[in-house]
């Protein structure tokens, strides 16, 4: 009877045993680096640094330095993201000096500017009016030497300069600085301002 009791046991002391390890390989660990430019080596601040799979990390500093303390389990990945460059990751599987990432730059697409006669938002296929349009490639590849000279070959659309630098978008035919015919939005903001009809 006591054999027996002694051989019932043995099974979960041993998987118990077996278990401890695992518990013991998750640490408090502290990750700490810089971030830069890939062309000019200079720090990059505001980059979001993250641990992939889990919900901790940081955001480098004006000098492109970041450091964190997170308990984690080698090997990880650490992930690099910043507006305007590629994202970048990295694998870290033991503890190691500060880390030093360099990011890439891209170009970022911005959303297309839209001159329409139309007061509600539709589609460009359905509206019954004209619709004109300067996206992001036509003021990329257009030899004027500004936006607002570019909008001037948009159907409709007459530029007035109102100072040395300042133009004023109206429509083609009412050669005056004040439009009172046209909408100027930026993120649905109307940029006019009230008594002069002119974008502030």
């Amino acid at each position: 009877m006591k054999l027996h009791y002694s051989a019932f046991w043995l099974p979960v002391v041993v998987a118990a045993a077996s278990a401890t390890p695992a518990f013991a390989q998750t640490e408090l660990i502290a990750i700490s680096g810089v971030v830069r430019e890939k062309g000019s080596q200079e720090g990059l601040p505001g980059v979001s640094v993250s641990v992939k799979g889990a919900s901790v990390g940081t955001q480098s500093d004006v000098d492109g330095k970041f450091a964190f303390k997170a308990k984690l389990r080698y090997p990880f990945v650490l992930v690099f993201n910043a507006i305007g460059h590629d994202t970048q990751e990295i694998e870290i599987a033991s503890a190691q000096q500060p880390i030093s990432v360099a990011l890439e730059s891209r170009g970022v697409l911005t959303n297309e500017v839209v001159v329409s006669a139309s007061r509600v938002e539709e589609s460009r296929l359905k509206s019954p009016v004209a619709i004109e349009k300067l996206d992001i490639r036509a003021i990329k590849e257009t030899p004027a030497p500004s936006f607002y000279d570019a909008l001037e070959s948009v159907k409709g659309v007459q530029m007035l300069t109102s100072s040395l630098t300042f133009k004023v978008p109206n429509t083609r035919g009412f050669n005056i600085p004040n439009n009172f015919r046209f909408m100027q939005l930026v993120d649905g903001v109307d940029m006019q301002a009230a008594t002069l009809g002119v974008p502030l």
